[in-house]
């Protein structure tokens, strides 16, 4: 008998492959028009594997990924307090030429960081991954 019939896909889990998804489309558009790929495009490929067919190593490159995504976080939001001391005037942020209000992107990566931790550390989460 299949183990994912007897132990169903979290409902939060389901929500957050929606979202990985999104993401990984957006990378994959990304390296496409960019002409390069990186560490987290590719990782989101990874992660969203393992969500949808959850392996041995799914619940720990989840995690992984989780916490550098974090850590990039932090290093972008400290990058971003110096250059406003030196010039605040010119900081501005972009997506793809369209600017991006500083409010609006720090809101959206908190929250999508605090999604991604409440899900990825949920106890389901972690015994679905794990089977």
């Amino acid at each position: 008998m299949n183990s994912s019939m007897t132990n169903p896909r979290p409902l939060s889990l389901n929500i957050l492959i929606i979202f990985y998804i999104l993401a990984t489309t957006l990378a994959i558009w990304r390296a496409i028009s960019v002409q390069t790929l990186d560490i987290f495009s590719i990782a989101s490929i990874l992660v969203l594997i393992g969500l949808l067919k959850p392996m041995s190593w799914s619940y720990l490159v989840l995690k992984v990924y989780v916490i550098l995504q974090t850590l990039v976080v932090v290093a972008y939001g400290i990058v971003a307090i110096i250059a406003w001391q030196v010039t605040p005037d010119k900081l501005t942020d972009s997506l793809n030429a369209l600017p991006i209000s500083a409010s609006l992107g720090v809101t959206l990566l908190i929250s999508w960081l605090i999604l991604q931790y409440v899900i990825t550390f949920k106890s389901s989460t972690k015994s679905y991954l794990s089977q």
